[in-house]
């Protein structure tokens, strides 16, 4: 998918998701998108994703990225 169709959706998320009440969610809600749209981009699954990183912080590990892997030759 290219990365404007990406970014229009993600922009009509944000509209109709009824906005947030603080800073603090309006900058939870931008990150959530972010990560979501990146994981879509790469092919990945975000509940597989997001739940090795909720597990991961429940055991204070380091947690997934969303960086993708470079092979180095």
């Amino acid at each position: 998918m290219p990365q404007k169709e990406l970014f229009v959706r993600q922009s009509e998320k944000r509209r109709t998701s009824f906005g947030s009440q603080t800073k603090a969610g309006s900058t939870f809600v931008a990150q959530m998108l972010t990560v979501v749209t990146t994981l879509k981009s790469q092919q990945r699954n975000v509940l597989e994703f997001m739940t090795q990183a909720v597990a991961d912080a429940h055991q204070s590990k380091k947690g997934a990225s969303l960086l993708p892997e470079i092979i180095n030759e």
